[in-house]
């Protein structure tokens, strides 16, 4: 490799940590060599790479609110590769817990209301047997976005259906 060629690794891995982290890099044999090449050429200092750090736990930070809209709140917490990046956004004032519980009741909410369609597909009965679905249509009535009459309107669809014998 051709001394152009590590210079241009050893810039571009500025990217990678952007991208990946810190972490990775420094626990990839690869790009750690070519940061520590860029660092002892004084190409940047670690100040940049600490900036570029930075960048990326910040991006982590705000995506990890999505991911709570998706996943909910319970499933960032106990994963461990999810809750540094939210604790880091809680940390460093990027949100704060109103924002946290928002996107967790977006969460909640999308569920509640696809667990009617599942009463329509399973009935009442498998979703108040399923831990998680009753989880879900519980909150939904206990929050007003939908009441009794709607569930059993869904059950009656479910009830009402042909039973196929194929």
């Amino acid at each position: 490799m051709t001394t152009q060629d590590l210079e241009y690794k050893a810039r571009e891995v500025l990217r990678t940590i952007e991208l990946l982290g810190i972490d990775f890099v420094r626990g990839s044999q690869v790009h750690n060599l070519h940061l520590q090449y860029g660092l002892d050429n004084r190409f940047y200092d670690q100040s940049v790479v600490d900036g570029a750090n930075i960048r990326f736990r910040e991006t982590e930070a705000r995506k990890i609110l999505r991911t709570i809209e998706l996943l909910g709140i319970d499933f960032v917490r106990k994963s461990s590769v999810h809750n540094p990046h939210l604790q880091y956004g809680l940390d460093n004032g990027l949100y704060d817990q109103s924002v946290v519980d928002g996107a967790n009741i977006r969460f909640r909410e999308t569920e509640a209301r696809k667990v009617l369609r599942t009463i329509e597909i399973r009935g009442i009965d498998f979703v108040r047997k399923n831990k998680v679905h009753n989880l879900h249509l519980q909150y939904g009535l206990d929050n007003g976005l939908y009441d009794q009459s709607v569930v059993d309107d869904r059950d009656e669809q479910y009830r009402r259906k042909p039973i196929d014998y194929k």
